[in-house]
């Protein structure tokens, strides 16, 4: 069973309009100890680094679990009055078109990756009532 997380790109306003962007992981479920293990990387990241080169391991931890939580080619959909059109991210394989959108490390691509994991670990999330 897959997941679709689907996180907010962009949204601008050219002469036509309004035109939203979202970028769309196909995610394959993880296990207990697939996302145990994600989460101690964090814990691994050393103190000692500079601010910078931790935010960097960080935004490397998660591209490398989108990329191997990816299981078909991630792509950009875009919405434009009542028009909606996809186009696949550039890359081999899942995995490397995954890599290749995100080789940067910049604020707006951390932001991205940063809420695609976070949306997808409340998906896997247990639902619990009381």
């Amino acid at each position: 069973m897959k997941s679709r997380i689907i996180t907010p790109k962009a949204g601008f306003m050219n002469d036509d309009g309004i035109v939203s962007e979202r970028i769309c992981f196909p995610m394959r479920s993880i296990s207990l100890l697939e996302n145990t293990e994600f989460w101690a990387k964090f814990a691994d990241i050393a103190d000692t680094l500079s601010k910078e080169e931790k935010a960097k391991a960080e935004f490397d931890i998660l591209v490398d679990a989108l990329a191997s939580w990816t299981v078909e080619m991630p792509f950009i959909r875009t919405y434009k009055g009542d028009m909606v059109s996809d186009e696949l991210l550039v890359g081999e394989t899942p995995a490397n078109a995954v890599r290749k959108y995100f080789k940067e490390c910049t604020p707006d691509l951390e932001k991205i990756a940063n809420a695609v994991i976070n949306a997808y670990n409340n998906r896997n999330g247990a639902d619990v009532v009381f």
